[in-house]
């Protein structure tokens, strides 16, 4: 009977560790997801900064 409850603690603790782990892979994906978007906004307005002097210099 103590072997049955030694397994069932050892499954738990072991399912409840992949648990911890894929909530901490998921956050870091979304912080890496949300890294990425500011870095295509931030880029989106560089490219937006470099075409708008050469727009004004052909109206010129």
């Amino acid at each position: 009977m103590i072997g049955i409850w030694a397994t069932i603690t050892v499954l738990l603790s072991g399912f409840n560790f992949l648990v911890i782990k894929l909530v901490k892979m998921k956050r870091q994906q979304r912080h890496l997801e949300t890294q990425l978007y500011d870095f295509w906004n931030q880029l989106g307005q560089y490219e937006k900064e470099l075409k708008r002097p050469k727009e004004t210099n052909k109206a010129e």
